[in-house]
Order: structure tokens, then sequence, then C-alpha cells
């Protein structure tokens, strides 16, 4: 039982050893330095530590018998009211920590972002469970339409069906959806309801594969061999991919 609530000063803020002495001195009642060591296992020098620490906490007091220093550890009820303050002032300076992250944050040389890889099925499912975690309030695409086709034509079984349900991961009634692509969408997905569909000029130049804005997400999927996906968390290059995206929408028909 004893140890249970050693246990318990310790998460609340105390040292081991100051620990051991207020319960220690708890026990014996008034004592000298020397039985406060010998009852709670410590060396003198640690005790002596230990006291000079609980006395500036408001949990030891001393007086003076004859020639000898008494210690003497304050009941349980100062105790509890000196963790009380302490989780007060923990509070307010959690506050103060809150007021002034925005500040931190700006003498950061810039986040890092977080990177992911996925191949094959998987990647396509990971792209889109992330697209449903995010739920963000836009989605913007570049897309090698052709290529897409393709990989739903010539794909498994297991591709053709997570390709069906990707449907369910967007909702264009209250998303801003929009696709600038290469090649010709076909009739029974240009009339997706809510989906804004733009054709990218060929002197833009060629490319393969398809790029996903959304959130604070950049995700680059290639349809050309094995599927892949790389998921790039970051707000900077979010921010980035999304005026490149606006630029190309504002002059694309």
């Amino acid at each position: 039982m004893l140890n249970k609530w050693i246990n318990t000063f310790i998460q609340l803020g105390l040292s081991e050893v100051e620990s051991k002495i207020y319960f220690a001195g708890l026990e014996l009642g008034p004592t000298s330095a020397q039985e406060l060591a010998r009852k709670a296992s410590v060396s003198r020098t640690a005790t002596y530590d230990a006291i000079n620490a609980l006395k500036g906490k408001g949990l030891l007091s001393t007086f003076q018998k004859g020639a000898k220093t008494v210690f003497t550890i304050e009941q349980p009820e100062d105790a509890l009211r000196y963790f009380r303050k302490q989780s007060r002032q923990m509070r307010d300076k959690i506050e103060l920590m809150e007021e002034a992250v925005p500040e931190m944050k700006s003498l950061s040389p810039g986040e890092k972002p977080f990177i992911r890889f996925y191949e094959g099925p998987e990647a396509l499912r990971n792209l889109f469970a992330d697209v449903q975690a995010v739920n963000p309030p836009s989605i913007y695409e570049f897309v090698n339409i052709q290529d897409v086709y393709h990989s739903v034509h010539d794909g498994t079984p297991e591709v053709k069906k997570i390709f069906a349900e990707a449907h369910n991961v967007s909702d264009p009634s209250r998303q801003d959806i929009r696709l600038l692509h290469t090649g010709n969408v076909r009739e029974n997905y240009q009339h997706r309801k809510g989906v804004a569909f733009r054709q990218l000029n060929n002197s833009f130049g060629e490319f393969h594969g398809d790029i996903w804005i959304y959130g604070d997400r950049v995700v680059f999927t290639s349809f050309k061999g094995s599927i892949m996906a790389i998921i790039i968390q970051s707000e900077m290059f979010s921010q980035t991919a999304r005026v490149m995206f606006e630029a190309a929408w504002s002059i694309s028909k």
C-alpha cells in the first residue's frame, strides 16, 4: 500500500527520494534526519537534499529540541493543497504555452513534410481512405484520364472494385471537386453531378500520372506499370500546388 502512495506522489511531481522521505516522516512523526534516512533506506546526503526540497514546498517543517534539529512532515491535507496549487499553476503555464505556439512556430525554418509511399492496390485503397478521413472542403486533381481508364480496364478485379467504390469518398454536393485532365473524358464520367472538368492544353506537354490536392495533402500517383502513390502531408506544399492548379484552371477550358 505504501509503495502505491509513494508512486502517486512521484506521478504528482515529487522525486522518488522526496516521496520516500515524506512517507517515512509521516510514519515516524517528529524525528531526526538519521532516522528519516534509515526508515526510507536513503543515503544521508540524499535525505538532506530531500528535506530541503520538501521544506521549500511547505511539506516539512523543523524545530529545535535542545541541540538537535527535529523534522516534522506536514499532514496529507497540506500535501493535497500543495499539489492542487501546482496543478493550477501548470494549467496557467499550459494556457500561456497555447498562446505562444503560433509565435514559436514562426521561429521554425519550416515544417517537415510527412511522406507515405504505397504500391499496388494498397496505393489506391490508402489514397481513397485518406481523402475520406481528411474530409476536405475541396479536391483538385491533375489527371491523365486515359491512364486511369486503362488502369481500370486492364486492372485486376481488386483494382476495379476499389475504383468502383471511389465515388463514395467524396461528396460533390458539399465539396469543390475539380479535375484538370489530358485526354477525353467519357460521357458517363463527365456528367457526374457537381464535378467540374477542364481539359489541359496540349501545349503544356505530356504527363502520365495523377496529382491530388486536398486539405494539407499533395498526392502523386502513377498508373504505368505497378500502381504507386506518394502522399505528402505539408501545408506549404499543398498551398503551392493549389496555386499552380488555380493558375492552370484559369487558362483551361
